[in-house]
C-alpha cells in the first residue's frame, strides 16, 4: 500500500505534468506573429548573455528537446510514485503523444504548422529524459546489491 508521503508525490509531479502541459499548449496557441515575438525577445536575451556565438535555429531546437524532456521527466516520477516503480516506457508514450497532440493543435493555429521534425526533436528530448533517469535507478539498485544494501521498505 503506497504512503501519504508517495501519494503525495504523485500528486505534485501529476500537477506539475499537468501545467507543463497546459503552458506548452499555450505558448502553441500563439500565432506565428506573437510566437515569433516572443522566443525572439527570449532569444536576444539568450544570445547577448552566451560568451560564444550559436544559431537561433539550434535554440529553438533545444528549446523544444528541453520542454519535453522536463514533461518526460516529470511524467516518469508520477509514474513512479503512483505505481510505485519505473515506467519508462509509459512516460515516453505519454510525452510523444502529448507531443502529435500538440503538433496537430499548431495546423489549426494561423501561420502555424505540423512538423514532423518538431515530433522527432521533441521525442528526442523525451527519450534522453528517460535514459538518464533509467540509468540513474539502474545503476543504483546496481550499486545496492553489489554492497549488500538493504532495500527500504516499500512505500
Amino acid at each position: 500500500m503506497a504512503s501519504v508521503k508517495s501519494k503525495t508525490a504523485a500528486a505534485v509531479f501529476w500537477i506539475f505534468s499537468a501545467a507543463l502541459m497546459a503552458a506548452i499548449f499555450f505558448l502553441s496557441a500563439q500565432n506565428a506573429q506573437e510566437s515569433v515575438e516572443v522566443s525572439s525577445g527570449l532569444l536576444v536575451k539568450l544570445l547577448a548573455w552566451l560568451p560564444f556565438t550559436i544559431s537561433e535555429n539550434f535554440l529553438r531546437d533545444s528549446a523544444h528537446a528541453a520542454e519535453y524532456f522536463v514533461l518526460a521527466a516529470l511524467l516518469f516520477f508520477s509514474f513512479r510514485y503512483t505505481f510505485g516503480r519505473n515506467k519508462p516506457l509509459s512516460a515516453f508514450l505519454c510525452a510523444a503523444v502529448y507531443s502529435i497532440t500538440d503538433e496537430l493543435h499548431q495546423h489549426f493555429v494561423p501561420g502555424r504548422a505540423c512538423q514532423l521534425y518538431d515530433l522527432m526533436i521533441d521525442a528526442l528530448g523525451a527519450a534522453a529524459a528517460l535514459l538518464c533517469f533509467t540509468a540513474f535507478f539502474y545503476a543504483r539498485e546496481r550499486r545496492r546489491l553489489r554492497c549488500g544494501i538493504k532495500r527500504k521498505a516499500p512505500r
